[in-house]
């Protein structure tokens, strides 16, 4: 298991290395610019590019980035910048973990969306909806 987990790690280590092509950007912002999403002024796409680079967690790309691989597109070197966005947003939950709102979704958590329905809310409304109906075990 623990061998498995370290050539998990070692090969998403390397995956800014494969993806993203850092010699062949001239840091022109141009992808960022012309997104839709983010349609930021050249010399703010161009600060971006670089705070995404340096790998600094407090991006304003990070936070507003709606994974629509635009930015690829829009690249005129081929540079793939969202793979660059994704590994930050990887990095960032590797080191702070997910947000509340994301976790709460997942089943395997608790509490999770699942357990505030059953615990919550289906007491309140006292079987309304269950009247008659039993409970399968397994």
């Amino acid at each position: 298991m623990l061998k498995k987990l370290v050539s998990c790690v070692v090969m998403l280590s390397t995956w800014k290395l494969r993806f993203f092509s850092n010699d062949k950007c001239n840091l022109c912002g141009t992808c960022l610019s012309e997104c839709q999403v983010l349609n930021l002024p050249r010399d703010l796409a161009r600060g971006e590019i670089k705070l995404l680079i340096e790998g600094i967690e407090r991006s304003y790309t990070l936070s507003k980035c709606i994974s629509c691989f635009t930015c690829d597109v829009l690249c005129p070197e081929g540079c793939n910048p969202y793979e660059l966005i994704l590994y930050n947003k990887f990095e960032s939950i590797r080191r702070r973990g997910m947000p509340l709102r994301v976790r709460y979704m997942l089943p395997h958590r608790f509490p999770n969306f699942r357990s505030v329905v059953t615990e919550d809310f289906l007491p309140k409304i006292g079987g309304l909806f269950w009247n008659g109906l039993s409970v399968l075990g397994g």
